[in-house]
């Protein structure tokens, strides 16, 4: 996970769509999840993106870390004052069908998550 992690951060934006993408897959496990997790400004930066085929990897990866993780999700709830739930929402508006189906399951999970 720790590698993967690495490739988040470099310069060749395929490169870091694809460890997201595997990032996804692999971090079933509350243990994965919080490692991944202590980088949510990375990913939310891969969010805002202007590319769809990073913001669709950022989601599916957000996804993931906020899928039975009630942790995940109120640091996620609670990060930049909001910002991120109004990037996900603005997504959940968009063209790309991928796109708005990873946002309302992320904003469904951190539904189930709020207090």
């Amino acid at each position: 996970v720790r590698t993967m992690l690495t490739l988040l951060e470099s310069e060749s934006l395929p490169v870091s769509e694809v460890a997201m993408s595997m990032l996804a897959r692999c971090c079933q496990k509350p243990d994965h999840q919080a490692v991944v997790a202590s980088n949510l400004p990375q990913i939310l930066h891969f969010l805002g993106h202007t590319s769809p085929k990073t913001q669709e990897a950022a989601l599916d990866l957000l996804n993931s870390l906020t899928t039975d993780n009630p942790t995940t999700c109120i640091a996620l709830l609670e990060s930049e004052a909001g910002a991120a739930v109004d990037m996900i929402v603005s997504r959940a508006k968009g063209r790309n069908e991928r796109s708005r189906l990873l946002s309302c399951a992320v904003l469904a999970n951190l539904a189930q998550a709020a207090p």
